[in-house]
């Protein structure tokens, strides 16, 4: 339960986006994979599967545990035209496939779509009533370009209908760079923050040759990606080896001014 909890949390920025979205539309956050592929059998077929916005396969465990390994099996389709990573276990599965896979009856799987950049909450947000000025972006390991655009209001008030604010990101990659443009913010509610740090998750990837932000170049430190709490007071960047993921920490900047961050690499998948 305490894993849920955390991730609700650490989704809190794209669930809140999310409900943007079907609010301005009327398309659930949660939607049968029908919608997006209605032409698909399997769309049909796997039933106890469904989008969770537009970048994140979800399912559920619902099956009795096996009684020697403890472990439910799940036979999953995961639709084509994409592949989908498994930030839990740093697994990319392609699409159009069908795997039988095991999990434990407490965990909470889902996937994300093959390059998609994730917005997220602060490590150090402990409930949903805390404001942080952290913009942090989590991207998943695959070519090509993506966008998403990180809503925001006030959090309290009904002036949502008109009083909010988005910040579009795009990022584009292949096999020696990933490009991150991050557009000045558009909007203006409430109470809102004119500054800004930015924190960028770069998961499965070998460490980058090196980093700049809007051309200059940002110095690593074998520190960054272990201390979210003092990191993001200077510009630095850090590599977690055992996640195969590299970390951008940023400190605060008007949100007002575009960002151009860039991973450079001589191998860029992992």
């Amino acid at each position: 339960m305490r894993a849920a909890v955390r991730l609700r949390y650490d989704l809190s920025p794209y669930i809140y986006g999310a409900a943007r979205e079907a609010y301005d539309t009327g398309i659930s956050m949660c939607r049968p994979l029908y919608y997006e592929y209605p032409e698909t059998p399997q769309a049909y077929d796997f039933a106890q599967e469904y989008l969770f916005g537009n970048d994140i396969l979800a399912t559920v465990v619902c099956e009795p545990a096996d009684s020697v390994t403890g472990l439910a099996k799940r036979v999953m389709w995961f639709p084509e035209g994409n592949d989908w990573y498994d930030s839990a276990t740093g697994t990319l599965f392609k699409g159009g496939q069908v795997d039988t896979l095991e999990y434990t009856v407490s965990e909470n799987p889902y996937y994300i779509k093959a390059g998609a950049v994730i917005p997220m909450a602060s490590d150090k947000i402990k409930s949903l009533q805390e404001k942080d000025n952290t913009l942090k972006l989590f991207v998943a390991p695959g070519d090509g370009e993506s966008t998403v655009s990180v809503y925001e209001d006030d959090g309290a008030t009904q002036a949502y209908g008109t009083e909010y604010a988005t910040t579009q990101v795009r990022k584009v990659s292949d096999a020696s760079s990933v490009r991150i443009t991050v557009a000045p913010r558009q909007g203006n509610y409430r109470g809102m923050d004119h500054n800004r740090r930015v924190q960028v998750v770069l998961a499965g990837v070998f460490a980058p040759e090196k980093v700049t932000v809007n051309g200059v170049e940002v110095p690593y430190s074998r520190f960054a990606a272990h201390n979210a709490e003092v990191s993001g007071k200077n510009a630095e960047w850090g590599y977690v080896g055992a996640d195969l993921s590299a970390v951008l920490y940023l400190p605060e900047t008007p949100a007002s001014e575009e960002l151009v961050i860039e991973f450079s690499f001589n191998e860029y998948s992992a």
